[in-house]
């Protein structure tokens, strides 16, 4: 985790060199919630783009690291990136990128749930119901007030 302690551009490299290298989801998920947020939480600019370009990798342990990097975050999420994020990737077949997209998701539900019902809603039958399903999990729960209804 020295890697986020630095926090530049090179780390970021660094890390998806790792992530390429060690390509298997405790690996990855990790690095991307330690390593990669981190750094990119550090310089949110240059960060988030190079999170955008890891939408278009060809490796997919790249792919689900730029889903999962804000898990941590909470109320820093950047709620557009996120979105745009699992727009971008939702038609993927894969179900470590589906898994992803319903975690974090599903994280960012605690913070905001009635956007990630809405955002649901709004890809219909585009999400997968393994995405959908992480990404509801906890929407009814008691005390939630979400409206699971497009």
């Amino acid at each position: 985790y020295m890697l986020a302690v630095r926090h530049d551009a090179f780390d970021l490299k660094m890390a998806k060199q790792l992530i390429v290298r060690h390509s298997w989801w405790d690996t990855v998920d990790s690095l991307a919630c330690n390593v990669v947020g981190p750094i990119v939480l550090r310089d949110r600019e240059a960060g988030t783009k190079e999170m955008r370009e890891w939408l278009t990798d060809k490796d997919i342990w790249v792919r689900r690291s730029s889903l999962l990097h804000q898990l941590k975050y909470q109320h820093q999420t950047d709620a557009q990136l996120l979105l745009d994020s699992c727009e971008a990737l939702c038609g993927e077949q894969d179900f470590f990128i589906r898994k992803a997209i319903g975690w974090a998701l599903r994280g960012y539900a605690r913070i905001n749930g009635v956007v990630v019902v809405d955002f649901c809603n709004k890809m219909g039958d585009r999400m997968s119901p393994l995405s959908r399903k992480e990404a509801l999990k906890h929407a009814d729960k008691p005390g939630r007030n979400f409206n699971m209804n497009p």
